[in-house]
């Protein structure tokens, strides 16, 4: 097995890694691929973090390990991590990861059909955004809220809100999301 593999194989499990001596590993396949050395001693997740007390890492870690969960299918799992990564960011201070989170939050929340609470969350996300001057957060954020407000049955909302996200992606020089949302307008009916 190459060691590229069996990170991924170790991540998916919810592990961090962390290399014999700081040393990352070699790779170099010989005869049957196999790498020819590779020192890999696997930890549980977060171990340095947590013993460290280094909480931006926790609060990132798990937030990575939520998207997981939530490609997975496990919004259980996503939405447990997610909400610890929250509240890590939320005790450090740090809006950018709040932002992100609530983000990440309120699209379980629609996957769920909760569309109430996943436009509370979004819009939270986009104010904070708003704040940062995060032009990116502000696009997503409003692209999503579009997406509910559809769903709501609401097209002019939807269109004020993805007329709004592609025009700030186009601003930001992101031309395949202005694309994206270009297509959604393309969809709605005409007004």
């Amino acid at each position: 097995m190459c060691v590229p593999k069996l990170m991924r194989l170790i991540l998916s499990e919810n592990n961090s890694i962390s290399w014999l001596n700081n040393s990352p590993p070699c790779c170099t396949p010989r005869g049957g691929g196999l790498p020819t050395f590779a020192y890999v001693r696997v930890v549980p997740f977060g171990f340095h973090e947590r013993k460290l007390g280094h909480l931006e890492g926790q609060a990132s870690n798990l937030g990575n390990l939520g998207l997981i969960a939530q490609d997975r299918g496990n919004l259980d799992e996503a939405e447990k991590l997610l909400r610890e990564s929250l509240e890590i960011n939320r005790k450090l201070g740090r809006l950018e990861g709040q932002a992100s989170q609530l983000g990440n939050l309120g699209l379980i929340a629609k996957a769920r059909g909760n569309l109430d609470e996943a436009e509370k969350l979004l819009r939270e996300s986009l104010e904070i955004f708003r704040k940062l001057g995060r032009l990116e957060g502000q696009a997503n954020q409003l692209g999503n809220l579009g997406s509910i407000a559809k769903q709501h049955g609401d097209m002019t909302e939807a269109r004020r809100l993805w007329t709004q996200s592609r025009d700030l992606y186009a601003r930001i020089g992101m031309p395949h999301m202005v694309k994206k949302v270009q297509g959604w307008l393309d969809g709605l009916p005409p007004e």
